[in-house]
């Protein structure tokens, strides 16, 4: 048998890079015509093929908005349309249970009063359509109402949850950039917020 010529069954360099790029292709038209494959050039063909089905079966996965996931996990959701300050305080606490039941956690909500959090978890949260795996304990997602990166919500991070450490950066970075003067957020509810738990270690279990 010449040495050089490829078993039964086994996949030519050409046919490999062909089924390649019709990964890339419809990795591409998934994205949105944009592709950042991240591998390195002297990656085998066979691995970088098993990347690329494996992301392109991530991304072919079904996004549903969150709040399904917590209405087929019975949650109790209750439009804030109506409630007194008091009920939003209480069914506040409730969705923020259920949000962490399910993976999903908070942070940065010290600047914002029950009810203008509350409606940020019902106008922003809930309605936001990704991957949710609320059985996997690896898995964790984070809401920021601060987190869009626009002018203002940088403003209100310099102003009342970033650090000294952070401060400086920001100054050294954006010399131009007036920093605002900290001050303490109006609440103090971050420190109560859930927080993922660490799944126990496979040699402690």
């Amino acid at each position: 048998m010449n040495e050089h010529q490829p078993l039964a069954g086994a996949s030519t360099p050409s046919e490999s890079q062909e089924r390649i790029e019709q990964l890339r292709r419809r990795l591409r038209q998934a994205a949105g015509g944009h592709l950042i494959e991240g591998a390195s050039a002297d990656c085998p063909p066979d691995l970088r093929e098993q990347f690329l089905q494996r992301v392109l079966e991530f991304e072919q996965l079904p996004r549903i908005p969150l709040r399904s996931i917590l209405i087929e996990r019975a949650a109790e959701l209750h439009d804030p349309a109506g409630l007194t300050d008091a009920e939003i305080t209480t069914h506040l606490w409730g969705l923020i249970r259920a949000l962490a039941d399910a993976r999903v956690f908070l942070e940065c909500t010290d600047h914002l009063n029950d009810r203008d959090l509350y409606l940020f978890l019902w106008n922003e949260v809930l309605p936001a359509e990704d991957l949710y795996f609320p059985h996997d304990p690896n898995f964790a997602c984070y809401f920021d109402p601060i987190g869009s990166g626009s002018e203002a919500d940088t403003h209100l991070y310099l102003k009342h949850y970033a650090d000294a450490f952070w401060r400086q950066s920001w100054a050294d970075e954006f010399p131009d950039d007036p920093i605002p003067e900290h001050e303490p957020p109006p609440y103090s509810r971050d420190r109560h917020l859930p927080r993922p738990e660490r799944p126990p270690h496979p040699e402690h279990q």
